[in-house]
């Protein structure tokens, strides 16, 4: 699990024929090429805020059930403006009352989708507003610099690596890398996320330039209070250059 809008995204690209992730589908705000006709149909699915989560009353911050939003700008084709409203239609359908990944509830905000008229170019928009709703668990995130060492296990983690507690593998963090070091990140399997959102690490806050990475161990058992849990384990490629280093996991 990453984002909510990656987990929305992905159950759209599951669930509505013709939508593919990377193409007419994505997620951020990734630019989105504008041609004419039917082709310059796309969705775009972006996290907006919510409200706030709620701690469970034994779990402490450990555990909390969280309510994320979710915005879905469509952008429809020029020569079909009607395409673009029942397209978003649609959607509501599909989403409303839905429960996928760690959600156990979507709900379609207000009356249901939004007609935005028409932008700059001439293409027709329209808009709607998810929130969901899930039980999210806190889980310790390992990350750091460090040589690629002969046996990679929880010791090896908890003596080498920074850990802080995350429900979700979204997370910025500092190293101070040697001669010979890589960044890496562990975090669990069940936070790898959906096709929509692979791994990701990029060495430095403004980056747009991924790092290359590799799987180093999967399947890595980590007790988390008192019950093992799989952990992928990954670091980028080749060593980094000496010095600080600001690195960001998507």
């Amino acid at each position: 699990m990453t984002t909510p809008a990656h987990d929305v995204a992905q159950f759209i690209a599951d669930n509505v024929a013709g939508l593919t992730l990377g193409t007419n589908l994505r997620v951020g705000d990734e630019e989105t090429p504008v041609v004419v006709g039917r082709d310059a149909f796309s969705i775009n699915v972006t996290d907006v805020p919510g409200v706030d989560a709620e701690p469970f009353v034994d779990g402490g911050d450990r555990t909390r059930i969280e309510r994320p939003s979710a915005s879905i700008m469509l952008r429809g084709d020029k020569d079909d403006p009607r395409m673009v409203r029942s397209m978003a239609v649609m959607l509501a359908d599909v989403l409303d009352l839905s429960s996928f990944g760690p959600w156990f509830d979507c709900r379609v905000q207000g009356s249901g989708p939004l007609s935005l008229g028409r932008d700059e170019e001439g293409f027709p928009r329209a808009s709607l507003t998810v929130r969901l709703q899930g039980w999210v668990e806190q889980f310790p995130l390992y990350h750091g610099a460090a040589p690629v060492p002969g046996l990679i296990d929880q010791a090896w983690l908890d003596a080498t690596l920074a850990t802080s507690s995350r429900g979700r593998r979204n997370l910025t963090f500092s190293a101070a890398a040697l001669a010979g070091d890589r960044l890496w990140v562990a975090f669990p399997q069940s936070l790898s996320g959906p096709v929509a959102a692979p791994l990701r690490l990029y060495d430095g806050l403004t980056s747009r330039t991924t790092l290359a990475t590799a799987l180093q161990a999967g399947g890595v058992a980590v007790l988390v209070r008192g019950a093992p849990v799989l952990y992928d384990v990954h670091a980028t490629a080749a060593a980094v250059a000496a010095g600080a280093h600001i690195a960001k996991v998507l």
